[in-house]
């Protein structure tokens, strides 16, 4: 499970995801990945920005923060079998791989699982 939401660039979080937060970034992965595979991944970004995306073939999602740059990566598997929500609600994005647990404000939105 992981829930996290952004709010005036600062990234908070929930989760039983193994997390890698430092001072350059924030990574989750929710998927069965050693820590060889984090370090790799972060490697990857760093080498190649955008592009190292193409070069993951698992059943994963990626939760990954550039906190330096502000910019967010969400990542999901090539079928979606690893699902990502995401809204933005009150200038603060918030995301998690439950959609129950988006505690979406708007009373207009209906969600039934």
């Amino acid at each position: 499970m992981i829930n996290c939401y952004i709010k005036n660039g600062i990234m908070h979080y929930d989760t039983d995801l193994k997390v890698i937060d430092n001072k350059e970034f924030f990574l989750a992965i929710d998927g069965n990945c050693s820590d060889d595979y984090y370090k790799n991944i972060i490697n990857l970004y760093n080498k190649n920005k955008y592009d190292f995306i193409k070069d993951i073939d698992d059943y994963i999602s990626i939760y990954l923060y550039d906190k330096n740059k502000k910019e967010l990566l969400l990542i999901t598997d090539r079928i979606g079998a690893k699902k990502i929500y995401y809204i933005e609600e009150n200038n603060i994005f918030k995301f998690g791989n439950d959609i129950r647990n988006l505690k979406i404000k708007n009373k207009d939105i209906n969600i039934s699982i």
